[in-house]
């Protein structure tokens, strides 16, 4: 986390290897500096009456959606990764930077009844990534935080400039990354599902 340069930090971090929608996550706010605090994955809309939790917003249609207006214009946040799960064709995907380096995808907060909710913004998807999945998280790269960060700019102008693609490696995990109790480094490792003679 050094390399988000901090000022400040409300909660013991702990790296979490399966986070799923509900479950509280770090994010990066512009307060008194820039510090690290907690959202829940996932907002709940005022009219939602089966308690689904919407957990993606497109970048393409942020500014032209009621539900996210005024978290665009007033509550951004930055959400640290070191990589991120999809699911194609029953198979488990980890993807990530080749380099290693943190992800930090653009995210959006929401506050109800004192919680902070937390939706992450998409776009399609790289030439990597597209055989996995069509879509993608928005990834700001360190030079733009500080404007993704800033919420006086104007919103339609600031996700206009949100960076398009980012190329990205995968590799296949096991399936137990789909059960939300699993827990440890051993998720993001690579699979390889069992032959004949390697049993």
């Amino acid at each position: 986390m050094d390399s988000l340069d901090l000022d400040w930090c409300d909660h013991a971090f702990e790296p979490s290897y399966n986070v799923a929608p509900g479950q509280r996550v770090s994010v990066v706010v512009a307060q008194a500096g820039r510090g690290l605090t907690l959202a829940t994955w996932g907002f709940r809309p005022p009219w939602s009456t089966n308690r689904a939790l919407i957990i993606n917003a497109r970048t393409e249609t942020l500014a032209e959606k009621p539900l996210f207006a005024t978290a665009l214009q007033r509550r951004r946040c930055l959400v640290p990764a070191t990589g991120y799960f999809e699911w194609s064709n029953g198979r488990s995907w980890y993807l990530f930077r080749a380099s290693g380096q943190l992800l930090t995808f653009a995210g959006l907060l929401d506050r109800r009844d004192g919680v902070d909710s937390l939706v992450i913004c998409t776009l399609p998807a790289s030439t990597t990534v597209r055989p996995i999945h069509p879509r993608m998280p928005a990834v700001v790269p360190p030079s733009r935080w500080a404007d993704w960060l800033d919420c006086s700019a104007p919103r339609e102008a600031e996700v206009a400039t949100l960076p398009q693609q980012t190329e990205l490696r995968s590799h296949e995990v096991h399936p137990r990354i789909g059960d939300i109790r699993a827990s440890g480094p051993s998720l993001i490792e690579e699979y390889h599902e069992p032959t004949l003679f390697g049993i």
